[in-house]
């Protein structure tokens, strides 16, 4: 079963926010319902008197029920959006930590220590230190002196903070 695929299935929290769902719609559902009939009432009358009845039964407690409503679908909202943000960190933080092969590493061992004292990538900005995480595992990374930083204005990297290589 694919990733995508658990993702979409229908497990118990899912269907316990399903079920708020409804709850919230038929929560709305009546207090439309009461607020309307609670409007047929008061107008077909003329005087204040015999309209209250008519708020006190079916306006003001068709309004408490849309508020309700409106609580109940905000929190279900609330809810999945959490959990949504928290399967996405977690699948983000897994793809950080993911461990390098160890053939991977083997193989740019001598290439770090052969290449000098700064890399860079050839249409990159920025100059490396050639263990800098944000060229390691490159292939097309190129070994930099201070002539070609000054030719091709390359900039320091914030990352791993290289030494300026001297002439």
């Amino acid at each position: 079963m694919t990733r995508d695929a658990r993702r979409f299935e229908l497990d118990p929290p899912r269907q316990r926010r399903a079920g708020r769902s409804w709850l919230g719609t038929a929560l709305a559902l009546a207090g439309a319902v009461l607020m309307f009939l609670g409007w047929y009432g008061v107008s077909g009358t003329a005087s204040v008197g015999e309209q209250l009845p008519y708020l006190a039964s079916g306006s003001i407690p068709g309004a408490a029920l849309i508020v309700a409503a409106a609580i109940v679908l905000a929190r279900e909202s609330g809810q999945h959006t959490a959990q949504r943000t928290d399967a996405l960190i977690a699948e983000i933080h897994a793809l950080f930590v993911e461990e390098i092969p160890a053939a991977a590493a083997t193989i740019e061992e001598p290439l770090t220590r052969a290449l000098g004292a700064c890399v860079a990538l050839p249409g990159g900005e920025l100059f490396h230190k050639p263990d800098c995480a944000l060229v390691f595992g490159k292939a097309d990374i190129t070994p930099v002196d201070a002539a070609s930083l000054v030719d091709r204005h390359l900039a320091p990297c914030g990352v791993c903070e290289p030494d300026q290589p001297e002439a």
